[in-house]
């Protein structure tokens, strides 16, 4: 079953300009795999223009097939392209992989780090709540009222009168109602289907050529 396909076109003088301001190393690091990092920095070349090719070659195929991925896949599926890892076979056709799985995997990291969150506001609103009830020297608050006076209390009444209330209240007692049948309970919703985990049965098949100028990625993302 296909999920979706990813079209992206890259412009190789945007990438450049984006290395001119970043180094194409800083750029590696944000977008590039441990794995791929390690094949970028052995890189070499004598020339330096000749090294400088390469290193934009390498980055502007995994920055579009990357971004073609991302397209491709349901929203919220990665974290980063650093989930992605694009690798060559010896016949020079791409091969790109889940590296990482979805964004459910890390379900217990967001939630911590929404519980640190929440609690640091109620700890804020605790301290502003005591020095709002703080007591300032510099503007000392009023003395209290005087106490109100006890209101004299009723007295309590006769046996006469107990005995007279309760044989009125014997003649005015309503007959229960009929009880009424609850209604039947709704049967209850089946369960949901549970997500693969790490991304275990997505494929991605990728196409990635360079032309003059641009690079065109394309990726098909499907569930086995």
């Amino acid at each position: 079953m296909i999920l979706g396909i990813g079209i992206d076109i890259l412009s190789i003088a945007r990438l450049e300009g984006l290395i001119q301001r970043r180094t194409a190393r800083r750029l590696a690091e944000r977008i590039c795999t441990a794995r791929e990092y390690a094949e970028f920095s052995q890189l070499d070349h004598p020339e330096p223009s000749t090294l400088y090719t390469k290193q934009v070659r390498f980055l502007s195929s995994r920055w579009a097939a990357k971004e073609a991925a991302l397209k491709a896949l349901p929203p919220r599926s990665l974290r980063s392209w650093r989930d992605l890892d694009l690798s060559y076979a010896r016949d020079g056709r791409p091969y790109l992989a889940l590296v990482a799985g979805p964004l459910y995997e890390s379900t217990a990291s967001i939630s911590t780090s929404t519980s640190t969150s929440v609690a640091s506001e109620l700890e804020r609103a605790a301290t502003e709540e005591e020095a709002a009830t703080r007591p300032n020297a510099e503007y000392p608050q009023p003395p209290a009222p005087p106490p109100r006076p006890a209101r004299p209390q009723a007295t309590p009444p006769g046996r006469a009168s107990i005995l007279a209330a309760a044989a009125a209240a014997a003649h005015s007692v309503v007959p229960p109602k009929k009880p009424v049948p609850a209604p039947a309970p709704a049967p209850a919703p089946a369960p949901a289907p549970t997500p693969p985990v790490g991304g275990a049965g997505i494929g991605l098949l990728a196409t990635i050529s360079h032309d003059a100028g641009i690079v065109v990625a394309s990726v098909v993302a499907q569930r086995a």
